[in-house]
């Protein structure tokens, strides 16, 4: 299933971890770990924030993924389903079908 992450940074912890230099880090391990198909940073409601698209086999490993972006300070973490242009167009032929 695909999933699109949505971390935000909350500015004081985000601070902390730019300037001991461990955002990198947290960043680059989060990203090894899911091995996203698209990665995009910007900002959100003030917060530095990112949005990962990558494929998840099992719901049960998302705490797993999640758990040292919680712990590193990154603590505001969404997890939602998310569709491509092919599996919308899946999903439309389906229900176009009466399926």
């Amino acid at each position: 299933m695909r999933v699109m992450f949505k971390v935000k940074v909350p500015t004081p912890e985000g601070n902390e971890l730019v300037a001991t230099g461990k955002m990198g880090e947290v960043v680059e391990s989060f990203l090894a770990r899911v091995n996203p198909e698209a990665v995009y940073f910007t900002l959100q409601d003030g917060r530095r924030t990112m949005f990962c698209f990558a494929n998840v086999e099992d719901s049960a490993e998302l705490p797993i993924l999640c758990e040292p972006l919680f712990q590193s300070g990154a603590a505001e973490i969404e997890c939602v389903p998310a569709m491509n242009s092919k599996d919308m167009k899946k999903a439309l032929a389906a229900l176009q079908g009466g399926a």
